[in-house]
């Protein structure tokens, strides 16, 4: 019949092995009280500062500033010398192109979108090839 009790060596190595069990529980409950106490520093400091945001006085706009006033007038378009009508040639392109950028941004207020500005643009295209290029895009 055979012996049901583990042999000697097997029993030390157990014992080895429950050891370094309870080392390593051990070991985790001292880096869990840790974090909880880093966890708990962390939550202060944050309740601290948002104390400090929450006192803080920002200064505020007039409405007048923001668009909102009732009382004003809409504050106006600024003044420019509208682009030349492009007729195609080579040579003007340049001057163009500068005279749509700077009344597109002159305009940005009223021209929020680039199919805006595409559009805005359009409208300088003089009857022909440059139409003609624009509407076959």
């Amino acid at each position: 019949m055979e012996n049901p009790l583990p042999s000697q060596s097997t029993f030390v190595a157990t014992l080895e092995n429950f050891h370094e069990v309870l080392q390593a529980i051990t070991a985790l409950g001292q880096s869990s009280y840790c974090l909880d106490e880093h966890q708990r520093t962390i939550g202060r400091a944050l309740e601290d500062i948002t104390d400090k945001i929450a006192s803080l006085r920002f200064p505020t706009m007039p409405t007048s500033a923001m668009g909102h006033s009732d009382s004003a007038p809409p504050r106006g378009v600024a003044k420019f010398r509208e682009p030349r009508l492009f007729k195609g040639s080579a040579t003007e392109v340049d001057a163009f192109v500068d005279e749509i950028l700077s009344a597109v941004e002159l305009s940005r207020s009223s021209l929020p979108t680039d199919m805006d500005k595409a559009l805005y643009l359009s409208t300088y295209l003089d009857n022909g090839s440059p139409r003609s290029w624009f509407t076959a895009i």
